[in-house]
């Protein structure tokens, strides 16, 4: 049998513990190369969620940095960019989210689907503005990917295997975890810049 890692920052984490580990091959993994031309002549937007609109699928969870998000999302909205938040994925939250989404007052833009079947995740990429996972710890990504298959401009944070998947302004903007001003100023910039975008 054969064993691999996910990302050069798993590796070196198992590496910490198991000193073969160092030796273990990084093995990426990816997505169909039929997956972007199949979101492009996918089923049609899901009902009700309003355009122009900010995609991050991931589950509701504290690691995952919606909370950060969040917070980033709301001073673009202050600055009177209309502009929506989808959230995609399982809460893990205990509606801890929501509520925080409540506090701040952005209720009617942020945007909760749930846990979607993959060719409704899919759609919701292919009619995304740009594509946003703001985690705390990652070891690679794999909505990330999906995203980057799919064509779209992503905002990610500077942790775990991300930066092995982008560099900071080719193939995405890089900002530091759980940074809610670098993360404002990387939505901001992608929602000005169609071209970048």
């Amino acid at each position: 049998f054969a064993v691999n890692a996910n990302s050069q920052f798993t590796r070196d984490i198992v590496a910490e513990r198991c000193l073969e580990a160092k030796s273990v091959s990084v093995v990426y993994y990816g997505v169909p190369v039929t997956q972007a031309s199949e979101v492009n002549k996918g089923k049609g937007a899901m009902e009700g969620v309003p355009r122009p609109y900010i995609l991050c699928t991931a589950r509701l969870a504290e690691y995952k940095g919606q909370d950060v998000l969040v917070m980033a999302f709301a001073a673009l909205v202050e600055a009177g960019c209309d502009v929506h938040l989808v959230l995609c994925g399982a809460d893990c939250s205990d509606g801890g989210l929501q509520r925080f989404v409540a506090a701040l007052g952005l209720g009617s833009r942020v945007h909760w689907v749930g846990q979607r079947p993959h060719d409704e995740v899919l759609a919701l990429m292919r009619d995304c503005l740009f594509f946003v996972l703001p985690s705390r710890r990652e070891s690679l990504g794999g909505s990330l990917i999906e995203a980057m298959a799919a064509g779209k401009a992503v905002a990610a944070s500077r942790v775990g295997g991300i930066p092995e998947l982008m560099r900071d302004g080719v193939e995405g903007l890089l900002v530091e975890p759980a940074d809610v001003g670098g993360l404002i100023a990387a939505l901001r910039r992608l929602f000005d810049d169609a071209e970048l975008r």
